[in-house]
């Protein structure tokens, strides 16, 4: 699926502090479809600037159903292998996502909160 996006280069200054590859971390249980759209909307923005991007909704093809260990082991190895990790908004609200942001926390991570209207702000180490 190809999504396409328009951004204005004065909202998205930032854009360039950006490391990659970059992983997304949001909530998915029990948002409207898993909050696909949302990652997959991200993910275009960051591709468009030509960053790598770990987006879960794109593990295993976008297949739901597998066991939550499965995306849970998969993602977090993306984690592991992330340059710096961008939060989605809700992400306090996902054990999931709590689990990634203290894992790049304990990696010394840069994080960074993506927020409408394209904008992504970086955040200090503590607190989030």
């Amino acid at each position: 699926m190809t999504i396409d996006v328009e951004v204005d280069p004065r909202v998205d200054l930032k854009m360039e502090y950006l490391e990659g590859p970059i992983y997304l971390s949001g909530p998915m249980n029990g948002v409207l479809d898993h909050n696909y759209p949302m990652f997959n909307r991200v993910t275009a923005i960051l591709r468009k600037y030509q960053h790598i991007v770990f987006n879960p909704a794109e593990n295993f093809g976008g297949t739901l159903g597998l066991p939550r260990e499965a995306y849970m082991r998969l993602d977090i190895s993306h984690v592991l292998f992330a340059k710096c990790l961008v939060v989605l908004p809700g992400w306090s609200d996902s054990n999931g996502a709590q689990l990634e942001v203290s894992i790049a926390r304990e990696l010394g991570l840069p994080l960074w909160r993506y927020l409408p209207h394209h904008k992504f702000v970086q955040e200090l180490p503590y607190p989030l």
